[in-house]
């Protein structure tokens, strides 16, 4: 993810020892320890609950997505920053 500019791109070094991100590993580690002596744990529990709630309902409203957009097949045009959408035809296998 580093690499894709999606997080801090410091974060991304490898250990070359071990072929692990041992700093993305620390600073992760040393955010979650400061997260636990700050707040209490049910506050944890609920904020982690509350989290993984929004991760299934955004992988699920994803999926719902693309389900109703397979049948569209979008071109971009680089130039004019437009998308034309084109309509494939689904086979009828009702007549075979």
């Amino acid at each position: 993810m580093a690499q894709d500019g999606v997080i801090f791109r410091f974060l991304g070094s490898i250990n070359q020892w071990t072929n692990t991100p041992l700093l993305a590993t620390w600073v992760g580690g040393v955010m979650m320890v400061s997260a636990a002596l700050l707040f209490d744990l049910t506050a944890l529990v609920q904020m982690k609950s509350i989290g993984t709630l929004m991760a299934y309902t955004m992988a699920a409203v994803s999926v719902l997505s693309l389900h109703h957009q397979r049948d569209q097949v979008c071109i971009l045009a680089v130039s004019t920053a437009s998308t034309l959408c084109l309509r494939k035809k689904r086979p009828n296998f009702e007549t075979v």
